[in-house]
């Protein structure tokens, strides 16, 4: 940015503010986003979003800092449009799209020339790109999604609105949508330009046909590109909503996809899907997935003749069939694959039917059945469905004859009338229009484009004479646009571009006006304020966020607001690429604190403070897949991946000055700890932990207090025994939670200690509903995985390889176990002909607990007899008989036996050799995790 004087700032003030009342009064035409206040010089802006020196060749210095908007490309790499767009839009563009920046290239002739060269021209682009995709089937439940993901996700933040937010309907806000609307990016009538098809496949990727990075994309799945698609062009599906209208009827069925964790009786209101079509009758094709699915079908039924009709339903889990309204068939619940039937009396003619089905994992299946007058049983054909979706085609179609001079004629116009400076075209023989340089401008001239009545052939924009005198002005000083662009001037202009200043502040400019701020909204029924619906400002964003973290954020890969219903949207590396290191770079604190050392003390302490037993942090954050107790705020586990530590410690000691109005407390008011029984209330070690503990992501153990189980086991005054399947214990596992909130899983089958891991024992609801199909998993942290395999094991020397045959094939045999005093399980097992008694019991610790596990062996002499203690990628010594696996678990061994480390198939294991000469032995192994 070149350096202006106070009054050349303020008169750019004034110009901005002059613009933007021009605005809400509907007096300026083009691109009215621009009148966002912005550092760069407005006839800048207008020059690059002009794409001028497309036609003016201009120094690589002023391209580079105009950063000029190309027009669509034509042909394959395009979007395809219709024939009638192209003829109407190239004619009038003014009139056909008020406010667009294409020029008017046809002004000065008569009637009958324009007609006759917009059709040349119209003939050549067609014969370029590929055939508009066939017309879908008109969905009314899509058409009402589209409507309210266009108005929610941000596509309003730029284009104007079709209709009031839902929470002003039925209010006297109805001239919010026009005022809206004066300041927007205008938007084409799509029911005339494109099929459904074509523009759900352009919103998918608009930076294929757009490459300046105006229109980005916004992650839009397959389903909800088609659903915004239909919406726009729902003037299509004119009469959908007619019974009587029978070119409204399609064969088959609708249907509605899910997918989500389903229970027993689950709300198929409350569900969004994730995916919708249309098949030939009631099946299970089309799911992504083999459990936790559903699908709800609708559409209508055709009964040949009047009578009572039995309708049959075999599922693997729940389904319920409907017809007219009522239930027909309930077969609802998770249960065995299995038919129920009901019948209903039904006159001849169509009834609308749905059915409903859901699988909550194991296998799954589903058939429907019919019998009636003169119809024995048999699967309902798909001759006999029918649902709501007539083809949604283009209105007003323009069909084109063959004609190659037309074609001839329209390549050449292409060419000549300066076409291809803006627009790319996949024929590369197309000769570039060339004016006169951008240096040789005369800004004055009357007889220039910048005209209020240019001369035929130049292009006409609508301009007003603020922007005529903006554009004049920034010509005449040109030798300013030759000047390098300093690093923090970069930013504003890519912002002014690619309008981030709709959604986004930065230094006190930009952001959605109080008419569109209407339309931001939270997703559900979170309550977070304004925080929780409007996007973030940008003030020193990069003093906040690392460089990677902000480029996966403008690549679409980095979103952790999931309550926010406006998206980040995708502009294209090409165009942002190099912001994640200009925002570094320029807001820069200057302090940067060096990333602590990994403690396991630390982050033990620091899950503390997250937890319920500290600072309660999960109740608002997610943590990884764990809902918090509350508001769903940014994930814990993202976090230290995300932000720069000197940002985070700045921010938790006093929130609101680095982002004001957020509803995070702070826990160090003026630098002073609230929890004072954590590290002695230290603020700097308790903030320095929290960061080591959130330093390993979705490594990390979840803080104690989530919720986690849907029936949990409780443990309180005396150890929980649970016998089932469990996750890494194998289809005989002994469960065991103990009330110091350490707890153990024994396999049965192996006669080995399978895991052990911290806070919560067990879920039972997997196993106690339904067929009870599958393993458990732990329901706490810290979990750890002991070896697999046998634990004992005769060995002639120390290098033999560790056996791998476990069970009765190895010569264990298990005794069962019986309870001592306190509760506690001391299991029975034989390896060969020897006796082991083996007690786990858990001891509290400074910070979490650990277990002793005691074993005593009787038997037969010998001096071949080894323990494997435990197994991992590294093991450590760190003191006589104490060792640390993989630094995670310390393994203490007290008693008789000589431990040794030893390397086999590329890890290392941790034997004990036990001396058992006198048939005799006893020994202690305590695990700290």
């Amino acid at each position: 940015m070149d350096h202006r004087s106070g009054l050349q700032k303020v008169c750019l003030q004034a110009v901005l503010l002059l613009f933007t009342i021009l605005v809400s009064k509907g007096e300026v035409r083009i691109n009215p986003v621009l009148a966002v206040p912005s550092d760069v010089p407005y006839g800048e802006r207008l020059l690059g979003e002009l794409n001028c020196i497309s036609c003016h060749k201009a120094d690589p210095l002023i391209e580079s800092r105009l950063q000029s908007r190309k027009g669509p490309r034509f042909g394959n790499e395009g979007w395809a449009v219709t024939a009638q767009f192209l003829s109407n839009f190239i004619s009038a563009p003014l009139t056909h799209k008020p406010g667009t920046v294409m020029p008017d290239l046809l002004h000065g002739m008569s009637a009958d020339d324009r007609k006759d060269t917009a059709e040349a021209l119209t003939y050549f682009l067609a014969s370029l790109q590929k055939p508009l995709s066939a017309g879908v089937s008109a969905d009314p439940f899509a058409i009402q999604e589209g409507g309210k993901l266009f108005h929610s996700i941000g596509c309003v933040a730029c284009h104007g609105p079709e209709e009031l937010p839902a929470n002003l309907e039925g209010t006297s806000n109805s001239d919010l949508v026009g005022k809206v609307a004066a300041a927007s990016i205008p938007l084409s009538k799509m029911s005339s330009k494109t099929s459904v098809g074509d523009l759900a496949q352009f919103l998918k990727n608009p930076l294929h046909s757009r490459p300046s990075g105006r229109m980005p994309s916004l992650n839009l799945s397959d389903s909800e590109a088609t659903a915004i698609a239909m919406y726009l062009c729902r003037e299509q599906a004119a009469g959908i909503d007619d019974p009587q209208n029978r070119e409204a009827r399609v064969e088959g069925l609708a249907y509605q996809y899910f997918e989500t964790e389903f229970q027993d009786d689950p709300d198929f209101e409350k569900l969004s899907p994730v995916a919708r079509g249309k098949t030939d009758h009631f099946n299970l094709k089309a799911r992504k997935r083999q459990g936790n699915f559903g699908f709800a079908f609708t559409g209508f039924i055709n009964v040949p003749k009047t009578g009572n009709y039995t309708f049959y339903v075999s599922s693997d889990d729940g389904s319920r069939l409907m017809i007219g309204g009522k239930l027909i068939v309930d077969h609802w619940g998770m249960h065995a694959g299995s038919e129920k039937s009901g019948s209903v009396e039904l006159a001849a003619g169509e009834h609308p039917v749905r059915l409903l089905y859901y699988n909550g994992g194991g296998e799954f299946s589903l058939q429907v059945s019919w019998s009636g007058p003169e119809l024995s049983k048999q699967i309902i054909p798909a001759s006999a469905l029918t649902h709501t979706g007539k083809p949604m085609v283009p209105l007003n179609p323009l069909v084109l004859s063959e004609n190659p001079e037309k074609l001839r004629k329209g390549r050449e116009l292409f060419s000549s009338l300066g076409c291809a400076s803006c627009h790319d075209v996949s024929d590369q023989t197309i000769q570039r229009f060339s004016a006169r340089d951008f240096a040789s401008l005369d800004a004055s001239s009357k007889d220039s484009c910048l005209s209020e009545t240019p001369r035929k052939g130049l292009p006409r924009y609508d301009l007003s004479p603020e922007q005529r005198a903006a554009l004049k002005g920034s010509i005449e000083a040109r030798e300013q646009l030759a000047r390098p662009v300093l690093q923090k001037d970069r930013i504003p202009r890519t912002m002014a571009a690619l309008n981030c200043y709709a959604c986004h502040t930065r230094d006190g400019k930009g952001g959605a006006n109080e008419e569109r701020l209407n339309y931001f909204h939270v997703l559900g029924e979170t309550d977070m304020g304004d925080e929780g619906r409007i996007p973030p400002h940008l003030t020193q964003v990069g003093a906040k966020l690392k460089p990677q973290a902000i480029a996966e954020i403008l690549n679409g890969t980095g979103s952790v607001r999931p309550y926010m219903a406006t998206r980040m949207p995708n502009f294209g590396v090409e165009h942002t690429g190099a912001l994640p290191e200009l925002f570094d770079k320029v807001d820069s604190l200057g302090t940067v604190l060096p990333e602590p050392e990994y403690s396991i003390r630390e982050s033990k302490l620091g899950r503390r403070l997250a937890g319920s037993g500290g600072l309660t942090c999960i109740s608002c954050h997610t943590f990884g897949d764990r809902k918090s107790l509350g508001i769903p705020a940014v994930d814990l586990t993202k976090m230290a991946g995300r932000l720069k530590k000197e940002w985070f410690h700045r921010y938790l000691i006093d929130p609101a000055a680095l982002r004001p109005g957020t509803r995070m407390p702070s826990f160090w008011p003026e630098g002073v700890a609230v929890n004072r029984d954590i590290l002695d209330g230290n603020t700097d070690q308790q903030i320095n932990a929290l960061w080591v503990y959130l330093s390993k992501g979705r490594e990390a153990e979840p803080p104690d207090g989530l919720v986690t189980g849907r029936k949990e086991l409780i443990v309180e005054k005396e150890p929980v025994i649970y016998r089932n399947f469990i996750a890494g214990g194998g289809p005989r596992a002994i469960g065991v939670g103990y009330p110091e909130k350490a707890n153990i899983t024994f396999d049965a089958n192996e006669m080995r200690l399978a895991m052990i891991w911290h806070g919560a024992f067990i879920d039972a609801s997997r196993h106690s509903t339904g067929r009870g199909e599958g393993f458990e998993p732990p329901l706490g942290n810290n979990v750890y995985q002991l070896p697999k395999g046998p634990s004992f094991a005769l060995l002639p020397n120390p290098e033999t390889a560790w056996p791998t045959e476990t069970g009765i094939k190895a010569g264990y045999r298990m005794g069962g176990y019986r309870l001592d005093e306190q509760r506690r399980p001391m299991f029975f097992y034989k390896f060969r002909d020897i006796l082991i008694e083996d007690l786990i019991v858990p001891t509290v610790g400074e910070i979490d607990p650990f277990l002793v596990r005691s074993l005593k062996l009787k038997g037969p002499a010998t001096e071949e007899l080894y323990f494997r203690a435990a197994n991992g990628s590294v093991i450590e010594q760190v003191a006589p008989g104490k060792f640390l696996v993989n630094n995670k678990l310390t393994v203490t061994i007290r008693g008789t036996g000589e431990p040794l480390v030893r390397k086999q198939n590329n890890e290392q294991e941790l034997l004990l050799k036990i001396p058992f000469t006198t048939g005799e032995a006893a020994f202690n192994i305590e695990f700290l995790w």
